[in-house]
């Protein structure tokens, strides 16, 4: 084993240590007891006393307030109840909502829909709250696992199995410690961490370009940290951009650092794409180098950055444009709003939060490319 090699096994290994130690840290950490309400997700759900499956079986009812602006539908509807302890059991539900499309948003028989009960001392009612789409979704995972498998072959199993273990890892660790009052900033860090060492390695295979991607992306990482921390506090962010914080601050969680819940997304939001910029750097430098073994570490991080400017081009652009359409329509609100001075826009805090987010997260990948770049070429500089 050469040194080189060495040296990064050795780094990784003081990160995984870090990595325990820090895990029995936040374990060891008292847990907070906040008051949760139901009702601070979804004000329209906490009332409810079940919420069930159903499919409707005729139309009893159905009217329409059109108005300048919009329509208000109403509705009542025999429905039978698909799952649940009233599985199978036909009731009457109502519907209750502002529309913007009447006709395409009107219900008909066989739609499927959720509804929820309302129960008193003295009867019970039934109204309907959505329309039920996770059998759509499920067609779509379905559709997105089977290309994944039969493009990906090996590889795509290994990355299925690397996505399943981050969403884990969201789901199992840092959404729970979160809510359990623990340090968001230290959650993040510790879920980030075991999200880039152990998906990178599942998915591309532990070689010596995955350990080169694996040492960048750790680096880059606290490097995303300390830049989005230092700009949250200039610029001082309370982490309440979004209607999701709000409640969180107003019911779920009163009290809680929504600062390090927004500095804990911008994280996440960069690991997702840093992955493929730091393992494609690392497999571009040792492919040059396989082609040319006598190159040394100038010209092999010359080629392989000249290949890594483009990537940062097309990466900023995609990172802009996926922060610009998760937030669309709030984009349409900037343009269509004419009272307000475009600074005073810009500087709220929903736009604000977009804004630090996406150059962050794109300063992030703009430095991962020279610094995998000049690790991996330091790493396969010497004769193969």
């Amino acid at each position: 084993m050469n040194k080189h090699k060495k040296i990064l096994l050795s780094l990784v290994a003081v990160f995984i240590a870090l990595l325990a130690a820090g895990l029995f840290y936040v374990k060891l950490l008292p847990v907070k007891n906040f008051s949760f309400h139901t009702d601070a997700v979804d004000a329209g759900l906490g009332t409810f006393s079940e919420i069930s499956k159903a499919k409707i079986l005729k139309v009893i009812s159905e009217e329409a307030e059109i108005t300048s602006r919009y329509s208000q539908l109403n509705g009542v509807y025999e429905a039978r109840i698909l799952n649940g302890p009233e599985a199978n059991l036909v009731v009457t539900a109502e519907l209750s909502e502002q529309v913007t499309e009447l006709n395409s948003q009107k219900l008909q028989e066989g739609d499927e829909i959720v509804i929820g009960k309302i129960k008193d001392p003295e009867s019970s009612s039934y109204i309907i709250i959505d329309r039920y789409r996770l059998d759509a979704l499920a067609w779509l995972v379905g559709i997105f696992v089977f290309l994944g498998l039969l493009f990906g072959r090996r590889k795509g199993v290994l990355s299925l199995m690397g996505l399943a273990f981050s969403i884990l890892i969201l789901l199992k660790f840092v959404a729970p410690s979160i809510l359990e009052g623990k340090d968001p900033v230290l959650v993040t860090i510790l879920g980030a961490g075991m999200i880039s060492v152990v998906s990178i390695f599942l998915s591309h295979g532990f070689n010596n370009r995955t350990l080169v991607a694996v040492v960048s992306t750790v680096l880059v990482l606290l490097l995303t940290l300390v830049g989005a921390w230092s700009f949250i506090l200039a610029g001082k962010f309370l982490g309440l951009g979004s209607n999701e914080a709000l409640y969180l601050e107003l019911g779920l969680l009163k009290g809680f650092d929504l600062r390090g819940i927004f500095l804990a997304g911008v994280v996440i939001s960069t690991l997702g794409v840093l992955d493929d910029v730091t393992t494609t750097q690392a497999a571009t430098v040792e492919e040059i180098k396989l082609v040319k073994p006598e190159a040394g570490f100038r010209e092999l991080f010359s080629r392989a950055n000249s290949v890594g400017k483009e990537h940062i081009s097309s990466l900023i652009n995609t990172l802009v444009l996926a922060y610009a359409g998760a937030s669309f329509p709030f984009f349409l609100l900037l343009t269509f709003s004419s009272t307000q001075p475009l600074w005073a826009v810009l500087n709220s805090e929903a736009l604000a939060e977009e804004i630090l987010r996406t150059l962050v997260g794109s300063a992030a990948l703009i430095l991962a490319v020279p610094l995998t770049t000049a690790l991996a070429a330091w790493y396969f500089r010497q004769k193969p």
